[in-house]
């Protein structure tokens, strides 16, 4: 009898256990698989979600780069095939805070908000509720606003919507950006700051243009500034609902949004951004006195909007990308008719939205300002990364030419990744060339 009670005693206390053990939740029960977030919202992921033994390289290489440039946080993605396959954070998101950057954290992405832009500017295309020769200025221009005045230079009437997305507006930034002169223009204006880009329009209206519009492109943000107008005007919404409502929300993107100016009013998850120790310092974008970084109250994030105004998350990115890069993975946003107009252009244009696409198929958007660096690149092999840095290192624009560099190895040295392609990217020194920096 005793025997017996003995071994009901020890089954009850084996239940006991079992029961009380932490359960595994099924996949059922779980955000879906890394691979699969693709498609639909994007889940919440973290950077535990992507330990794979295949890629532990990718850290020792990405922390050795972000050490030797002073990089405070990285964020980094990878798709192939349409399928994310690896999203890490790297550092931190606010050094200060001691806070990680993780796969959801949220950055500025400088002119990679272009390629969003002009997403929001061929959709209203394909929908023909516009056409890329309407004319943007004048009596018959879409921006006819009797506040601007008359132009001294008569060309500028003769700017189309399609001189704008392949920046041929007839700006030279050379002689000075437009969306980061708020000093001399509220001067000159006689208007106080903030800026409205009315005002820098009316400003613009006052000098000559620097070449006949749609010869030839010349970078300007003040062109992507003008087709974020142009969007509002014919939609009869703010922007970034719009763009929100018809170009990420279909895709799933959730984490972009319009950034903010300063520290104290940063998005839930963006990261803080970081300058090098002897960074100029520059008046508020919205005050005449005083010296602020310019990565916190210095420029103005929701004046540059449409031209690099929005946050996001490297997942997200790789999303945009891979709706706009004309292949079957994923589906895509766009017509392949139109997508294939944002990449084939005359010589001498940039592409549409993008700021490099060969004929082989290799999509890159750059972007850069202070306390902010980013890549976006889609490979002709199925491969697309993101790269995205809360840091502005010394050498400014010329750094996404070393990211270029850097990643190409990267991913040369995973035999899953690694392809002849990979190795014939852009030398650095062209992809500087192209972007004119936002600093």
């Amino acid at each position: 009898m005793s025997r017996i009670l003995k071994t009901i005693l020890l089954l009850t206390i084996f239940f006991s256990l079992e029961l009380s053990s932490p359960v595994k939740l099924s996949s059922g029960n779980s955000k879906p698989p890394a691979k699969d977030c693709l498609l639909g919202i994007t889940p919440r992921l973290c950077n535990s979600d992507f330990y794979n033994e295949d890629y532990s390289s990718i850290d020792q290489k990405v922390e050795k780069f972000k050490k030797y440039w002073g990089l405070k946080g990285v964020s980094l993605a990878i798709a192939k095939d349409g399928k994310l396959i690896y999203a890490k954070g790297y550092g931190y998101s606010n050094e200060e805070n001691r806070e990680v950057v993780e796969p959801y954290s949220r950055f500025r992405v400088a002119s990679i908000s272009k390629l969003v832009t002009a997403a929001a500017i061929m959709k209203l295309v394909e929908e023909q509720k516009l056409s890329l020769n309407d004319k943007v200025f004048g009596s018959n221009g879409i921006l006819n606003n009797p506040y601007y005045g008359i132009a001294q230079d008569q060309r500028i009437y003769n700017i189309t919507v399609r001189d704008l997305l392949h920046h041929a507006g007839g700006w030279r930034a050379h002689y000075g950006d437009q969306l980061f002169m708020s000093d001399y223009i509220a001067k000159s204006l006689n208007v106080p700051k903030p800026l409205k880009i009315d005002d820098i329009i009316r400003f613009v209206y006052t000098k000559s243009l620097h070449f006949t519009p749609g010869t030839k492109s010349s970078y300007s943000n003040f062109g992507y500034a003008l087709l974020g107008l142009i969007i509002e005007k014919l939609t009869n919404e703010p922007y970034e609902d719009y763009v929100r409502a018809t170009i990420l929300k279909p895709l799933g993107i959730t984490s972009m949004t319009i950034g903010r100016s300063t520290r104290d009013s940063m998005l839930t998850d963006e990261v803080a951004y970081y300058e090098v120790p002897e960074a100029r310092k520059i008046t508020p974008y919205y005050a005449q006195t005083g010296l602020v970084s310019k990565s916190n109250g210095g420029n103005d994030i929701r004046l540059l909007g449409a031209a690099g105004g929005w946050v996001s998350s490297s997942v997200d990115l790789i999303k945009l990308a891979l709706s706009l890069d004309g292949e079957n993975t994923v589906p895509d946003l766009l017509s392949k008719n139109t997508i294939d107009t944002m990449v084939i252009r005359p010589k001498g244009f940039l592409p549409i939205g993008w700021i490099r696409a060969t004929e082989e198929g290799r999509f890159v958007r750059t972007g850069n300002f202070a306390g902010t660096s980013t890549i976006l690149v889609k490979e002709p092999n199925g491969i697309c990364w993101v790269f995205l840095t809360n840091t502005s290192p010394w050498c400014g624009s010329k750094f996404q030419g070393k990211i270029n560099v850097f990643m190409h190895g990267v991913l040369n040295s995973i035999p899953t990744l690694a392809h002849p392609d990979n190795t014939s990217g852009k030398p650095e020194e062209e992809i500087e060339e192209e972007e004119v920096s936002l600093n």
